[in-house]
C-alpha cells in the first residue's frame, strides 16, 4: 500500500489520527471485490492505519463511525453484537448515527455530521496535527479545508481505484492513502467466501 503526499516534517510528540466512514469504505471494498459479502475487519483496519498513516506522529486513535439499527428491526440485536465488538477494540473510538431502509435499501444518516463534528472539535482541542480520511463524499472538502486553515495535514484513503471519491475532496487533500486489492484482502474478515460476513 502507497502513501503519496507531500509529506511534512512533524515533531515526534505531534499526534495524527484517522476518521473512518465504515459504511462508505464497506461499499466500496464490495464494488472493488465484487462481493456483496465482503465486510471490513475493523481490528486490521485500525492496525493497519496506525502504521501506515503519516509517518513520524504518534497515533492518537481510529475514530470509526456507522448506523445502528433502531432496538425494533429485525438486525438490531445482530448488529448491536457487531459495534459491540468493534467498540471494544483497544485505540478505536466507535460512533453511531442511525440506519433506515427505503425500499430495501440500508442508508446511514447522521453519519457524516458526526465525522465532520469530530474532526473540527478535536481540531480545535489541538488533539491532532495530521488526520487520515476514510470517506469520499464531497460534503467532506469543507471540513478538510476547516482544519487545514489550523495548519493540520489530511490525507484521504480508500481503494486504489478511487472510485466513489468526489473531485472536490481529491483536490483539497493533502495525500492518498491507498489500498490496492491485494492489501484489502488482508482487512477483512474471514468468515464467507470471499472473506466477510453478511452485514
Amino acid at each position: 500500500m502507497g502513501f503519496t503526499s507531500s509529506t511534512p516534517s512533524p515533531l515526534l510528540t505531534q499526534k495524527s489520527a484517522s476518521f473512518v466512514d465504515l459504511g462508505w469504505l464497506t461499499q466500496r471494498v464490495r464494488a472493488c471485490l465484487r462481493s456483496d459479502a465482503a465486510e471490513v475487519d475493523v481490528e486490521a483496519l485500525h492496525l493497519w492505519l496506525s502504521r501506515a498513516g503519516w509517518r513520524g506522529y504518534s497515533y492518537l486513535r481510529t475514530y470509526v463511525y456507522d448506523g445502528q439499527y433502531e432496538v425494533d428491526h429485525a438486525n438490531y440485536r445482530a448488529h448491536r453484537q457487531v459495534l459491540d465488538a468493534i467498540a471494544e477494540i483497544p485505540g478505536v473510538d466507535l460512533r453511531l448515527g442511525h440506519v433506515i431502509e427505503r425500499n430495501g435499501i440500508r442508508q446511514q444518516k447522521g453519519v457524516d455530521a458526526l465525522i465532520v463534528l469530530d474532526m473540527l472539535t478535536l481540531a480545535y482541542q489541538g488533539a491532532y496535527q495530521a488526520a487520515v480520511l476514510v470517506a469520499g463524499d464531497r460534503d467532506f472538502a469543507q471540513v478538510v479545508r476547516a482544519v487545514q486553515g489550523r495548519g493540520i495535514f489530511v490525507a484521504q484513503s480508500g481503494p486504489e481505484s478511487r472510485d466513489g471519491v468526489s473531485k472536490e475532496l481529491r483536490q483539497v487533500a493533502d495525500g492518498f492513502l491507498a489500498m490496492p486489492e491485494a492489501g484489502i484482502r488482508q482487512l477483512l474478515l474471514r468468515n464467507t467466501p470471499e472473506g466477510g460476513a453478511a452485514r
